[in-house]
């Protein structure tokens, strides 16, 4: 059992493609994204008048070649500029749920499609207004973090045509799980690792943590205090002298029984003082 205990805290790594995110900085982004896909979740919930459940699935660090490949065409891929940092990131929507949307704002029943196919040039048109409040709740999101403004800069079925980064550059993906009507379906979200090292550094970190956590009131500090003085008290009483203090007193009761000794006799036992 305590070999099977240690195994399990063994973690592979693989020193060709190095962790390039912290714990706290996998924390944030977390963080982050959670809020994201509830914001996101009451907002098509009230629009599409149906429940819709989006949770994070995963947040996973691949080279951007890789993304690309995960992506099967035709799929429904926005390209965004994010300001004020110079970068882009990329949305990726079944085009199942962007068909599916598009049917319930015009009052229809909204069903899934077995394939996906391309979105139209009209259902590119509607899926915009919907994709520019996704931005939004996204912006909102980051807000705490790092203030960013998202603008669509263009729209792609196949990811191969979206280049926003050399394909051996590391990226980080947010995978979202939609579930309505008891079908699944996904949003990515992806991300250049230059971007994220911008947005998460050291002072954002800094005032990440320090938002995160409330200043306690001095009249509840010092009632605290209070307690754990009162606490650490009826502990020492409980617990007895310290060892020290008690080593010290067997020593002064062991010099007063040799001084109270009676004369003539040794403290040896055995031996007798001779007169």
């Amino acid at each position: 059992m305590m070999t099977a205990e240690a195994e399990k805290k063994i973690l592979p790594y693989n020193f060709k493609r190095p962790r390039l995110f912290s714990q706290d900085q996998m924390r944030v982004l977390h963080y982050v994204h959670e809020a994201f896909a509830r914001d996101l979740s009451v907002y098509l919930s009230a629009q599409l008048r149906t429940l819709v459940d989006i949770g994070l699935s995963a947040i996973d660090q691949v080279l951007y070649s890789e993304f690309v490949m995960s992506s099967a065409p035709p799929s429904a891929l926005y390209v965004v500029d994010v300001h004020p940092l110079h970068q882009k990131i990329v949305l990726e929507l079944d085009p199942r749920l962007a068909i599916f949307t598009v049917e319930k704002l015009f009052g229809g029943p909204g069903i899934f499609l077995r394939k996906p196919r391309e979105l139209s040039q009209i259902e590119r048109r509607i899926m915009d207004k919907v994709m520019m409040r996704a931005f939004r709740e996204l912006e909102k999101a980051w807000k705490q973090i790092h203030e960013i403004h998202l603008e669509e800069a263009g729209f792609e079925s196949n990811a191969e045509f979206v280049q926003i980064l050399p394909g051996v550059e590391p990226a980080l993906v947010a995978t979202f799980e939609v579930s309505i009507y008891e079908q699944r379906s996904f949003i990515n979200i992806c991300y250049p690792y230059i971007l994220l090292e911008r947005i998460l550094g050291h002072s954002a970190m800094k005032q990440w943590r320090s938002s995160s956590t409330t200043e306690v009131p001095p009249a509840v500090r010092q009632r605290y205090e209070e307690q754990l003085e009162k606490n650490r008290g009826g502990a020492a009483r409980r617990d007895g002298p310290h060892p020290d203090q008690a080593q010290r007193a067997d020593d002064a009761r062991s010099r007063r029984r040799a001084r109270a000794g009676a004369p003539g006799k040794s403290t040896r036992p055995g031996v007798h003082r001779r007169t």
